[in-house]
């Protein structure tokens, strides 16, 4: 079993700042933000797929309150994580439709990446 502590943390920070980057004029967190009207990131704790992989599930949530921008912040998000899948970092990546629930946009995207060349 491979020593998984610190990657969700990892993969977590790098999302966001990838979306920091790609998207203009929208508030981007790491974690929860409770009340705050942002996107905001969260990365599910990360499983050893074995033969070096580890797979990971990530949240990018829309909790602005007024309806078209936050349709507007969930297109960005979704494109913006699309577009990640070309930058090399990971074996593969799925980004799914988004949700919406209670006021709030959710976007889950899927990845495998590779740790290091290591064999778990």
């Amino acid at each position: 079993m491979a020593d998984l502590r610190g990657i969700g943390a990892e993969e977590r920070r790098f999302i966001a700042e990838w979306l920091r980057v790609s998207l203009r004029g929208y508030r981007v967190a790491e974690g929860f933000a409770d009340g705050v009207p942002c996107v905001y990131v969260q990365v599910m704790r990360p499983d050893d797929c074995g033969n070096g992989l580890v797979c990971f599930e990530v949240y990018v949530s829309c909790s602005y309150k007024r309806k078209g921008r936050r349709e507007a912040a969930t297109r960005e998000v979704t494109a913006a994580l699309r577009a990640l899948a070309h930058v090399g970092r990971y074996e593969e990546w799925g980004v799914y439709e988004p949700t919406e629930f209670a006021g709030e946009s959710s976007v889950l995207a899927i990845g495998h990446r590779r740790m290091g060349g290591q064999d778990f």
